[in-house]
């Protein structure tokens, strides 16, 4: 009986130091969030209430004026980043049907099968302006 009730204690206390608050949660992934390479030259603003009360629940940075952004790009970004990882990387296919004369001209088609690379010849990425993607 004596060891039933010390495994129920041990497996109490165990579970006690376990128990996180909704707040400690967000504060542990927030601190996740900015410790991750690819967040090192983020600015974060985030306030999170409740929708009850009103009441700020957790908050960092609230007050930073930061560009606006719409909320389903956050949410297609987050679910695209847990779905195909942070080391994800685009492909496109480039391929042709038909021949290539001695002095590089193709008699065909071109084809280009896209990955969804939403940058393809941004200017913004040296890996996909014009002249990479094009050469």
């Amino acid at each position: 009986m004596l060891k039933r009730f010390i495994t129920l204690a041990l497996l109490l206390v165990a579970s006690l130091t376990h128990a996180q608050s909704p707040i400690q949660k967000l504060e542990q992934a927030y601190s996740r969030f900015l410790a991750d390479s690819q967040a090192k030259y983020a600015t974060v603003s985030i306030c999170v209430l409740d929708a009850n009360t009103g009441k700020t629940l957790f908050a960092k940075n609230e007050n930073l004026g930061v560009s606006t952004a719409s909320t389903l790009k956050t949410i297609t970004s987050a679910t695209a980043f847990a779905v195909l990882g942070k080391d994800f990387r685009y492909q496109t296919t480039i391929g042709y049907d038909g021949s290539i004369s001695a002095d590089g001209t193709l008699t065909g088609n071109l084809i280009i099968v896209g990955g969804g690379d939403p940058t393809l010849g941004s200017w913004r990425y040296s890996s996909s302006r014009e002249g990479t993607v094009l050469s």
